[in-house]
């Protein structure tokens, strides 16, 4: 199971590695052309985009990769989508009432012309989840990394094209995301056509095998939902109550500085989660034992979270200075605020699926009720002594409290040690010393080309590191490249 799981994240990995590369070349390009209360602007839209889209189709799509069998996960599949679309049209009849007032909430106009796109926004991603778990069932991971290279390269061409035909706003910068969105799904669409068509031909699904997945998987909707919406709704608070309180350009700080650091961690972890996911559950329908597998995503968690995120809490205002520019050297403050929280959320989300597995979307709704209000709290503190980096702080302790009680309740409930998990985190959390001469560069000759070259060779160590102490990682890699022991 472990090299099963170990090469399907692997070569997920492989992919979204790349997507990031993109990622990591064009946003310095990007952060030069538009400026911070641009970012603002779309973020809000993000925001609310992400809250919809999370709850588009009930949570049926999770029922994808614990269907017993092909007509039960064809019957979610279509379930999903028909939910999806029937909400989409909702958000449609909303928009339509209120959007003239949704710009006026956030002082921010242009909101109120974005947001019809909303319902365009909520299709491509609750139809986009159900591709995505498919693809996740059927093995076809390298699918779901293509998608995501498409969108966000193409999302940067149009940004840039953009601001040379016509000139950069915030419209140009909405234009380049949503663009780029819906090439991606419809590309991931193409690639899986063939596939789920045959397979709904073979599966002979109707609407009684469709009602029936509704009937067994009931506590999706009336538990997983309400569980995910406010999840999803506590991550969005800083956009909203900064947005309410503060400028678009305070929102756009506090968006790059998220982002740069969640979006790739958020891909590595939905790598891990994709794969994660349906091995999990059919090892529960086997065995009804998940113990090993959550053992070895813990370890590999691990291994890639912390060591890139410790390097942003301790180095994230200069190296935001440096690859985006001085202006956004504030972003990088807020990326260091967030980064352990950030750390945490990424060990919790792939191993957070096993309240799904386990049945218990109770559980997963009274830890998110208790999410929303303690962020909340830190939230409003902040805003209350005016320093929307008071806020940040406040948001990103109690984020990271509720993260590690669901970590000890998975791993609880997993029958894995508390032990053991504590003795691999603090193996890893140790190869931070790995950074310590590139933040004495930073800190005492403030030379970034010394600091890089150190970073560099910090992460060169930690991979030789994993590739000399890890047996799986050092067989994969040595058969990858034809290594032959001995040699």
């Amino acid at each position: 199971m472990s090299i099963s799981f170990g090469a399907g994240v692997v070569k997920l990995l492989f992919g979204r590695i790349v997507t990031q590369l993109v990622n990591f070349i064009t946003t310095p390009i990007i952060s030069r052309l538009f400026r911070p209360e641009y970012f603002g602007v779309r973020q809000i839209f993000i925001s609310i985009s992400s809250i919809t889209v999370s709850v588009s189709s009930l949570r049926y799509e999770l029922s994808i990769p614990l269907g017993k069998d092909k007509k039960d996960a064809i019957s979610s599949f279509i379930l999903s989508i028909s939910l999806t679309f029937i909400f989409s049209i909702l958000s449609f009849i909303l928009v339509f009432l209120f959007n003239d007032k949704a710009g006026g909430w956030f002082n921010t106009p242009e909101l109120s012309f974005f947001l019809w796109v909303l319902p365009l926004s909520i299709f491509i991603g609750g139809v986009g989840n159900a591709l995505r778990y498919y693809a996740s069932r059927i093995g076809k991971f390298g699918s779901i990394a293509i998608s995501d290279f498409v969108s966000i390269s193409f999302g940067f061409l149009i940004n840039v094209s953009w601001v040379f035909i016509l000139k950069a706003s915030s419209v140009g910068l909405f234009t380049g995301y949503i663009v780029g969105l819906l090439l991606g799904f419809i590309l991931l669409f193409i690639l899986l056509t063939r596939e789920i068509l045959t397979d709904i031909k073979e599966s002979k699904t109707n609407l009684r095998s469709i009602y029936s997945i509704a009937k067994e998987f009931k506590k999706f909707p009336i538990f997983d939902t309400w569980s995910t919406l406010m999840n999803t709704l506590s991550i969005q608070l800083p956009v909203f109550i900064l947005g309410s309180f503060y400028t678009n350009e305070i929102i756009g700080y506090y968006s790059q500085g998220q982002k740069l650091i969640a979006l790739p961690i958020s891909m590595l972890s939905g790598s891990i989660s994709q794969v994660f996911f349906p091995l999990a559950a059919k090892e529960y329908n086997e065995k009804s034992d998940i113990s090993g597998i959550v053992k070895s995503t813990f370890k590999r968690l691990c291994q890639i979270g912390i060591f890139p995120i410790i390097t942003i809490s301790i180095l994230g205002a200069p190296i935001f200075s440096f690859f985006l520019g001085q202006r956004w050297r504030e972003a990088g403050v807020f990326a260091q605020i967030l980064s352990v929280s950030i750390l945490f959320e990424f060990m919790c989300s792939p191993l957070s699926s096993v309240y799904d597995i386990f049945q218990r979307q109770g559980t997963s709704m009274a830890f998110n009720v208790g999410a929303i209000v303690f962020r909340s709290f830190g939230l409003f503190i902040g805003v209350k002594l005016g320093n929307p980096k008071i806020a940040l702080i406040g948001y990103s302790l109690m984020s990271s409290a509720f993260y590690i009680s669901v970590l000890i309740w998975v791993l609880y409930n997993s029958s894995v040690s508390l032990r053991y998990a504590i003795k691999i985190f603090c193996k890893y959390l140790l190869s931070a010393f790995l950074i310590f001469p590139a933040f004495i560069f930073s800190y005492y000759i403030a030379n970034m080309i010394f600091v890089v070259v150190f970073l560099v060779l910090g992460y060169i160590a930690y991979i030789l590191i994993l590739y000399f102490t890890d047996p799986f990682i050092h067989r994969f890699v040595s058969q990858k490249l034809g290594i032959k022991k001995g040699l």
